[in-house]
């Protein structure tokens, strides 16, 4: 994630959220990155083909 997203706003919150398994501010600090930025992500983090938040 930080290869790709280290210099977006909102990276340090999502990576501080994903660390506290908080997939509930892990998908707001990402909200307003690209889709395919978020799709990619989700996927590594293993969320599933789909634009959704990690569980």
């Amino acid at each position: 994630m930080q290869g790709l997203c280290g210099d977006m706003e909102g990276y340090e919150e999502a990576l501080r959220a994903l660390y506290r398994s908080d997939s509930t501010l892990f998908a707001s600090a990402i909200a307003h990155w690209p889709q395919d930025v978020r799709l990619y992500i989700n996927s590594l983090l293993g969320a599933g083909a789909g634009d959704q938040e990690i569980n």
